[in-house]
């Protein structure tokens, strides 16, 4: 997936009376970058693009850093690179350096923008403009909104049927801990987008599952090209989401039938429009293609490993497996599946204090890292003393 960005991508900074900052962490999305500051110009007057100094995993990202640096000839944007600490990488937690992370580019922003209303998102989770435009008159009587999104996979226009609204909103001064996962009001109008793996062939999306927090999803074993292929030919999730609302399948949309936020990915980025004419595939191949995938995370399925010429390029569903697919769908379908996952949370977590994070959350490790505001104040001292009022 080749990001080769001219001078022309870029339109030069303007005077923006909005309030919003956009805060973002980035990997190596460097077009989504550039797609996501175009599509909000004149609703946000500054952007924050996060690179950590390492991946998710402890690796050093060193050139891959640098590279993002070209996004800066936007005066709109600033790109900060986060620190992260020996302490942080000795915990051995995937979540710890991302929470860490996240938490780290919360509070650079918020003590530099207290007055300003911040987007709290990852550079793949872009708000509508109906959404940002109604930020202002709802926080007047709220702390913190959620900005639902579609989600979609590898095409802009295939859709799952997951929810999604982990993303924030929130003026700086109410920058909290744990913010990403609080269960709040939701922002109005039109959904944003959840772009998840836009563009991805199996060569990216194997650097992403070395490097990102899921290291379940990290299987060396695994070829993600011929699962890939598998999910294409069936329009269904190459992640595990068999289980999940939709059982994975994903719905292709025509881009006249959406609203203009896919009308102008389609326009920015032709290719990462997919397929959306209807499938030949029965349902029945397509349900099973869906458990496959599933069943492959979880070590079954062999096929999908091994060396490239043995590879299978299309599976032809067995009785079996679509007996044990057709069960699958039933035992979710009936809300068992999701009421016993619902008890086991509840029988092993429990919130703590004012962070809206469980027991499960720091037994993997993960917000032991947060700053607290009197933390963060101290951490970030150094900052400008005139950004403390706020930019506009």
């Amino acid at each position: 997936m080749a990001y080769d960005l001219e001078v022309s991508d870029y339109t030069k900074g303007s005077i923006c009376p909005s309030p919003v900052v956009d805060v973002a962490l980035i990997h190596d999305e460097l077009k989504l970058a550039t797609f996501r500051t175009r599509y909000l110009k004149g609703l946000v007057h500054r952007h924050y693009f996060f690179t950590a100094s390492h991946t998710h995993a402890g690796l050093e990202r060193g050139s891959a850093n640098k590279a993002i640096a070209k996004i800066t000839k936007n005066p709109d944007v600033e790109v900060v690179e986060i620190p992260i600490p020996p302490v942080v990488l000795k915990n051995g937690s995937r979540w710890a350096v991302e929470e860490y992370s996240r938490d780290w580019a919360m509070w650079f922003v918020a003590l530099k923008h207290p007055n300003d209303i911040m987007i709290l998102a990852d550079i793949d989770e872009i708000p509508s403009r109906d959404q940002v435009r109604s930020l202002e008159s709802l926080l007047q009587n709220k702390d913190t909104l959620s900005l639902p999104l579609r989600v979609s996979y590898r095409y802009g226009n295939w859709f799952s049927s997951e929810r999604w609204d982990a993303p924030k909103a929130f003026y700086g001064r109410n920058a909290r801990g744990g913010i990403r996962h609080l269960r709040t009001t939701h922002a109005r109008g039109a959904k944003g987008a959840h772009l998840r793996y836009l563009g991805f062939e199996s060569e990216d999306t194997e650097k992403k599952f070395k490097s990102f927090a899921h290291q379940e999803f990290d299987r060396p074993e695994v070829r993600l090209s011929v699962l890939l292929n598998l999910s294409n030919k069936a329009r269904v999730s190459h992640l595990p989401s068999f289980r999940h609302r939709g059982i994975g399948f994903l719905d292709a949309v025509e881009v006249h039938e959406l609203d203009e936020l896919w009308a102008e990915l389609a326009s920015f980025w032709p290719s990462v429009i997919g397929e959306a004419k209807p499938l030949r595939e029965p349902r029945a191949r397509r349900l099973t293609a869906s458990y496959i995938v599933h069943r492959t995370y979880h070590g079954k399925f062999s096929f999908l490993a091994g060396p490239p010429s043995e590879r299978t390029q299309s599976v032809n569903p067995q009785a079996t497996l679509l007996i044990a697919a057709l069960a699958l769908a039933a035992y979710e379908k009936s809300g068992i599946g999701r009421t016993l996952r619902v008890i086991g949370r509840l029988v092993k977590s429990g919130e703590t204090l004012n962070s809206a994070r469980t027991m499960e959350h720091l037994v993997r490790g993960v917000y032991q890292f947060g700053m607290g505001t009197v933390g963060a104040s101290n951490k970030f001292s150094h900052l400008d003393s005139s950004h403390n009022q706020g930019e506009k």
